[in-house]
């Protein structure tokens, strides 16, 4: 009876024991996930609210799993998630009823339509000519469009974006995780609610909320992934680096995957630098040469800034201010590439053939 009763005794010290280490281990990541909110001002237009802690945010640890498991180093991938620069950024976690449809008349682009526009875009080519024109040689890009780009995408690298790149994605990535999931669809809800939607169209818009989520949290995942190799290759500090909400950095607004595929140095560092004005010219013309580009032709040159960006108000905006800082030829015949010179420079075409869009979900 004796030994019972001192059994019962250990089993329920031990207990107390593993109980208390449990609701220390607990204590202990609760103290280190202390949630923290910040506003962060922009330089072009709202605040934002990020959530920091100390150490990896515990909603992050479902992607470092997920990274672990395809193979990237587990402390490598902690290190950067861990970093007091990599936060958690709410609004970008949740998928929002697309009302841009009501907006429809409204062309974004109207500052475009200006002579201060036309002004600043050809002071632009007079001050990197030496850059343009090399890359006109070499990618057959017209030094017009590349200045209306990089106008229209960060005013000549004036606004290039305040969002911490790897947080912008990682959080854009807890789209489909189940909590924020469930905030998306009762905003939609309540914002349905309020303009009277029936149940039939509401099921519809619900779905497609659920969709959006998973395919705007799998393309994010994808650019993470690719975030990552830009820096395994020693190219950029990724914690350092800042881009748009959307994760699009530098002069030329180019995603990860886009820097991976088409940057190109432009003043023979041997590095790609997008925030250099020369590598983001050589970047831009690069890329517009990879997805179709035929100087003169104005079908194949909307066509190759729609795949830069896929909306007709933004292609439509640039062509037209190139075309009256230098007019362009409405030539819908595809010149000879062998014989076509471009301001004295042979023109060289490179690969023509078409390209996706890279481009970020709705």
């Amino acid at each position: 009876m004796k030994n019972k009763i001192i059994n019962i005794t250990l089993n329920t010290l031990l207990a107390f024991i593993v109980f208390a280490d449990i609701n220390k281990i607990n204590a202990q990541m609760i103290a280190s996930n202390y949630r923290r909110y910040e506003e962060i001002k922009t330089q072009a237009g709202k605040p934002f609210i990020i959530e920091r802690t100390d150490g990896i945010n515990l909603r992050f640890i479902p992607l470092v799993n997920k990274l672990v498991a395809l193979g990237w180093d587990e402390s490598w991938v902690r290190e950067k998630f861990a970093d007091n620069s990599t936060v958690f950024i709410p609004k970008l976690a949740l998928t929002s009823f697309n009302k841009s449809k009501v907006l429809k008349e409204n062309n974004s682009y109207s500052w475009m339509y200006t002579e201060e526009s036309d002004s600043i875009c050809k002071n632009f080519i007079e001050k990197y000519s030496k850059s343009l024109l090399n890359a006109e040689r070499i990618y057959g890009v017209n030094p017009e469009v590349i200045s209306a780009l990089l106008w229209c995408e960060t005013r000549h690298g004036k606004v290039t974006g305040d969002y911490p790149i790897l947080s912008s994605f990682a959080s854009m990535a807890m789209m489909s995780h189940p909590t924020c999931l469930l905030k998306s669809i009762k905003n939609t809800n309540q914002y349905l609610d309020s303009i009277g939607v029936d149940s039939i169209e509401r099921h519809e818009v619900i779905n497609k909320i659920r969709e959006r989520s998973i395919t705007k949290s799998n393309w994010a995942f994808e650019e993470i992934k690719a975030l990552l190799t830009i820096e395994k290759n020693g190219s950029i500090d990724i914690l350092q680096l800042k881009s748009s909400w959307a994760g699009a950095f530098g002069w030329a607004q180019f995603l990860p995957s886009s820097y991976l595929k088409f940057s190109s140095d432009g003043n023979g560092d041997k590095k790609v630098n997008l925030f250099n004005p020369s590598d983001a010219i050589f970047s831009v013309a690069n890329y517009l040469n990879r997805s179709g580009y035929i100087e003169g032709n104005m079908v194949a040159v909307r066509r190759a800034l729609r795949n830069y960006n896929r909306s007709y108000d933004y292609s439509n905006a640039i062509a037209n201010l190139a075309e009256r800082i230098l007019p362009i030829k409405d030539d819908n015949s595809t010149p000879d590439s062998s014989s076509q010179v471009i301001n004295n420079h042979p023109a060289v075409t490179g690969n023509k053939t078409s390209q996706q869009p890279i481009t970020i979900p709705e």
